[in-house]
């Protein structure tokens, strides 16, 4: 079967990949540039029997093959961001043949140069915001009011009676941990967004996939001109909230995947 024609993303035509990719030794192929109009696709040569529409489902569910190919798919994307705006496409995006891909450029021109220019200037960042439930919990419990008075008072009561006050100081113990990180995370992504020219909320990662045993309560994406701007933000909010165990993890920047049309990512 003949070749197909692999898409990671599109970025302006003057834009040169130069020494980005001599190093590159992925498991998807080295990328060039079909350059159309006023927009280029960066794209690489693959096998379209290993890329069937029938197979793909199957080799998406099976981690030995998709892993390292989505980290190529990413790290083809991240190299190509310091020569300019890249809109990135989801993984798996092929095309049958050259043809293919500059009729795809040539009929989406108007919304590729509208999203390259939303985000040229501009990169991605990620913040994950984590709460240390059993630190946060030891905090609360001297700090919160209706708690604490409870705590006093269980301390002299009769012990039946300390019991079932320790029963609802444990319930309002949960609920201020709660309502905690709730405005933590609420007052952190006002404080991102501040200095943000768009931002996206996705939902928080559970442990396994997060590879943290913290709660995640916040799982932001950040549209921004400076990465030192969010990074200042992230350093004032750790003082504010470290002692509560609570940790910010910036990450990037990335692909803008969350900032792109829904068609392309």
């Amino acid at each position: 079967m003949s070749d197909g024609w692999y898409l990671y993303g599109v970025t302006h035509a003057g834009v040169e990949l130069g020494d980005a990719y001599t190093t590159f030794d992925g498991a998807l192929p080295r990328p060039f540039l079909v350059i159309d109009g006023e927009v280029a696709a960066i794209t690489g040569k693959v096998s379209l029997e290993e890329f069937d529409e029938a197979r793909l489902p199957g080799l998406l569910n099976d981690p030995g093959w998709l892993i390292p190919r989505a980290t190529a798919h990413q790290d083809v994307l991240e190299r190509a961001l310091p020569g300019g705006p890249v809109v990135p496409f989801r993984f798996g995006t092929v095309y049958r043949d050259e043809r293919a891909v500059r009729t795809f450029l040539r009929s989406n021109a108007h919304e590729l140069t509208t999203a390259l220019e939303r985000l040229s200037g501009r990169v991605e960042m990620g913040v994950k915001v984590f709460a240390d439930r059993d630190v946060l919990t030891a905090a609360l419990r001297d700090t919160d009011a209706p708690v604490a008075e409870l705590e006093t008072e269980i301390a002299s009561a009769p012990e039946g009676r300390a019991y079932m006050l320790r029963r609802r100081a444990d319930r309002l113990l949960d609920e201020a941990v709660q309502q905690f990180e709730q405005e933590c995370a609420a007052e952190s992504h006002a404080a991102f967004s501040a200095v943000a020219d768009d931002v996206a909320v996705n939902p928080p990662q559970p442990a396994e996939l997060s590879g943290r045993s913290e709660e995640m309560i916040l799982n932001g994406a950040y549209l921004l001109q400076s990465v030192e701007a969010i990074n200042d933000v992230a350093q004032e909010l750790a003082q504010r909230y470290g002692g509560s165990g609570v940790t910010f993890d910036v990450t990037g920047p990335w692909p803008p995947y969350n900032f792109v049309p829904s068609e392309f990512a």
